[in-house]
């Protein structure tokens, strides 16, 4: 049998459990002075109760309508309202999460980890949204919502705020552990009693002492073992430095993120991961030096152990001993490189609808100057049409109309391309087989290319239909093919392609006013020059173009544009300097058989007849140059400036009329308006509609309604008495 201790031993073994008690008590009193909120934190023993005394304490602080908290549920990451304060508020404030949610508001907020102040749905109120994180992890959210009036919210309230959620969330994250403390505590108080008293036992009893101090120390290796599971499995990198800035720590996390091993990255300077080593070194340097402060959410760029780069949030703390003085530095760091993605993706859409926007107003400006000046060339045109057909060979003036002639076409080339431009044109819409249309322009296009560029077709033999106007889809592949000529003045390779695509939902974000679905695609390449971003930027504005004064009017690629937009299309360029360039055309895809396609009568003598016609045109001189073709060819012409007038004209004349010939858009009353007030009177009457461009009546979206007979300004007299003799004979 062991010697029983001496006295001398006695009372060193109960000054040391003393030591352990005064320890223990220290230790919960500091944890008990973390203030009036941590202390009714503890006193209460369930969640929903946190809850609710954490929204009574925010309420008291900023003057929220509603709150919420939403918990994460661990088995699913998936969050759950914890509590809503008022209740009734739950479906009004689930429907905005859910919202948040789906557009990853949510999530960006959680990674901020800091209150961030946003819009409601329908912009009438704010909402708060702060993350309820402790060291180890994400617990929930807490949802704010106030009047825009009261959305001012000072910044030391903010402050209270994220201190009161910090404060809740570990409440939340140690609530079953601090019961744990707190029995443990109870049971270590009655213990040292105990011990104090068996001291002066038996050696049995000391033994049972010792083994019960195994088991506390078992408990400690557990805990610091849970410890280190936290530190290395952290959300975020986290790494400590000495004075020299040379690692000393690393969590698994950061190590994995750069792609190292642990030993790989320990010892290490720290700047020697970065992308700018020289850089980092100096801040490290001036931060040990204490030249600089601590730096929150800096960005910077890493470079991993296989040499790839991405961008980091680091947050650095100063690590100093007693006296104050700097022994080394703390740091997280996180990758946010998702986040980079997502603000470029954003800038593109930004930029993508700030052009859209621009285009749109000039293409309003192109169109309404087009309406104004097609009244202008009908008349110009149409009188030197009437003048060369009565003038003989041999007059000199023919010469000078021949020239005037030739000017009003080219004006009405202009305002044909501004109209496609402005979206404004009427389109006579067939369902194609692009394929088809390609290979019936494929000799025309090695005319246009020249000998020196190679023209090289792929077209994908399942290829669906597309619905458009065929005379501006070949527009479009020709001035497609002018622009790749001129860019390859030497010589190279023009490619035709086509084939089916899908286009999905993500690309739909990334590319405004794209709907998703099944599309052909029509794409043309050239190994041309390229071109900058600055020149991409105003490639489809009217009247901007590269080339020389006098070699283009700038209209081209802005016709194609406004073509494509008109017809439910779209159009992207793809394109570096030196790397030529290629244009992506999408068109919706049609599941219909494909349209047959008829020749337009080139004919150029006029048509006579003598029928009677009502003539509706506010312009005095597109009206002249009507009825006077029209009376020239043997009909009976009835004129009105508007569509009152016209209404009295046919009251009075007791007669047959046999086709009203109007304009559509006139003052008081339009032609549509006109025409559907005459049928009912006049039920065999015709009509044949004429208009400077398409925002009327009588087409929807560019494409003439059913059985409309129209006449696009400017025309000429001899269309005029064809398409008049045409509706008169069916």
């Amino acid at each position: 049998m062991e010697l029983p201790l001496t006295r001398d031993a006695l009372e060193s073994r109960l000054e040391y459990l003393e030591e352990v008690n005064r320890f223990t008590i220290d230790a919960l009193e500091m944890a008990a002075s973390l203030g009036d909120f941590q202390s009714s934190l503890q006193n209460l023993d369930e969640p929903h109760a946190i809850l609710k005394e954490m929204g009574s304490r925010i309420k008291r602080l900023i003057p929220f309508d509603v709150i919420a908290f939403y918990i994460v549920e661990e088995a699913t990451s998936d969050f759950y309202p914890g509590d809503v304060q008022p209740s009734d508020q739950r479906d009004e404030i689930k429907q905005e999460v859910e919202f948040l949610i789906d557009n990853g508001t949510f999530a960006w907020a959680l990674r901020e980890n800091r209150a961030v102040l946003i819009s409601t749905r329908d912009f009438q109120r704010k909402l708060v949204l702060h993350a309820m994180t402790t060291v180890a992890r994400i617990r929930g959210m807490f949802v704010g919502m106030l009047p825009v009036e009261e959305s001012n919210i000072p910044g030391v309230s903010i402050a209270l705020l994220s201190i009161i959620l910090l404060n809740s969330a570990n409440a939340l994250e140690s609530f079953e552990l601090y019961r744990m403390i707190q029995n443990a505590r109870d049971r270590l108080e009655i213990r040292v009693k105990e011990r104090t008293i068996e001291l002066a036992q038996t050696n049995e009893k000391m033994q049972i002492e010792i083994a019960e101090r195994r088991r506390t120390e078992e408990a400690l290796r557990k805990s610091e073992e849970r410890f280190r599971e936290l530190y290395h499995n952290a959300p975020v990198g986290y790494h400590e430095l000495d004075i020299e800035g040379r690692i000393t720590s690393v969590n698994r996390t950061e190590w994995e993120m750069m792609g190292y091993t642990h030993d790989e990255m320990l010892g290490q300077p720290i700047w020697t991961f970065s992308s700018e080593e020289e850089t980092a070194r100096q801040q490290v340097l001036a931060l040990l030096a204490g030249m600089s402060p601590s730096t929150r959410d800096r960005e910077h760029t890493i470079r991993r152990k296989d040499g790839t780069v991405f961008p980091v949030l680091i947050e650095d703390r100063l690590l100093r001993n007693e006296e104050g003085r700097i022994m080394g530095i703390r740091s997280t760091i996180q990758d946010i490189t998702e986040r980079k993605e997502a603000e470029e993706k954003m800038l593109s859409l930004q930029e993508q609808l700030r052009q859209s926007q621009k285009m749109e107003a000039v293409g309003r400006l192109a169109g309404g100057i087009a309406h104004d000046f097609n009244n202008l060339l009908t008349v110009v045109h149409g009188h030197c049409e009437i003048s060369l057909l009565q003038l003989q060979g041999d007059n000199p003036l023919r010469e000078d109309i021949v020239e005037i002639k030739k000017a009003a076409d080219r004006a009405a080339n202009l305002t044909r391309q501004l109209l496609a431009f402005s979206r404004r044109q009427i389109m006579e819409m067939k369902v194609l087989d692009p394929n088809s249309l390609l290979r019936e322009l494929e000799k025309m296009l090695r005319r246009v290319m020249g000998e020196d560029i190679e023209l090289v077709t792929v077209l994908d033999d399942h290829l669906g239909k597309i619905k458009m106007d065929p005379g501006q889809m070949e527009q479009v592949v020709l001035n497609l093919a002018i622009n790749a000529r001129d860019a390859m003045p030497s010589g190279g390779t023009f490619i035709l392609e086509t084939t089916n695509v899908h286009l999905d939902e993500a690309y739909a974000r990334t590319h405004i006013s794209v709907e998703p679905g099944h599309y052909v695609m029509l794409s043309v390449t050239d190994t041309g020059s390229g071109m900058s971003p600055q020149v991409k930027e105003r490639l489809f504005e009217p009247f901007f173009t590269t080339k020389e004064k006098g070699k283009g009017t700038g209209l081209g690629l802005s016709t194609v544009y406004g073509i494509m937009k008109q017809s439910g299309g779209n159009i992207w360029v793809y394109s570096e300097p030196g790397h030529g360039t290629t244009f992506r055309i999408y068109m919706p895809r049609v599941d219909q058989e494909a349209d047959s396609l008829s020749r337009r009568d080139d004919t150029v003598s006029m048509l006579y007849g003598n029928e009677t016609i009502l003539l509706a045109e506010d312009e005095p001189s597109v009206r002249g140059l009507a009825a006077r073709v029209l009376r020239n060819q043997g009909y009976k012409v009835l004129e009105a400036v508007d569509g009152g007038e016209a209404l009295q004209i046919a009251s009075r004349h007791k007669e047959r009329i046999d086709l009203l010939l109007t304009d559509v858009v006139m003052p008081q009353m339009g032609g549509k308006e006109l025409f559907d007030q005459l049928k009912p009177l006049r039920p065999h009457l015709k009509v044949l509609f004429t208009s400077g461009y398409t925002e009327n009546a009588i087409v929807h979206q560019g494409e003439l309604a059913p059985g409309v007979a129209f006449l696009q300004k400017p025309f000429s007299p001899i269309f005029l008495t064809h398409k008049v003799r045409e509706i008169l004979d069916q």
